[in-house]
């Protein structure tokens, strides 16, 4: 099939032999007009090539292989106080109250703050 038409169809092996023989020819020429063969082999580099999102795959179950049970090892977790959370990087949980966090996007100190240089006075008056 090359765009949307079929160019190539055999209902089974029988059209390429003649009495008991395989006729080569007849098997090039249904290659040929199937569009999978080529006057010069492809390059090394496009045979080769690993595109950056293979890479990207290979590594990341290449460390899940490493860490036997698919997770982050303990020490690598940062601790954000939620159960269940596997996040590496130091984050916040909005609307999740904590031990570690309040769950607020912007704390009460910084909304009751008459402060000119907290955050929401900053903000209002730029």
């Amino acid at each position: 099939v090359r765009e949307g038409k079929v160019v190539a169809w055999n209902a089974g092996l029988k059209d390429f032999f003649s009495s008991a023989d395989l006729e080569t020819r007849v098997v090039e020429q249904w290659l040929d007009r199937a569009g999978v063969l080529f006057e010069s082999p492809p390059s090394l580099d496009e045979i080769c090539r690993i595109r950056p999102e293979e890479t990207a795959l290979l590594e990341n179950m290449m460390k899940l292989n490493r860490l036997g049970d698919g997770g982050l090892e303990d020490e690598e977790r940062y601790n954000c106080g939620v159960a269940g959370c596997c996040k590496s990087f130091q984050h916040e949980h909005v609307g999740v109250k904590t031990e570690a966090q309040n769950g607020l996007l912007v704390s009460e100190d910084q909304v009751l703050s008459q402060d000119p240089g907290s955050f929401l006075c900053q903000e209002i008056s730029s």
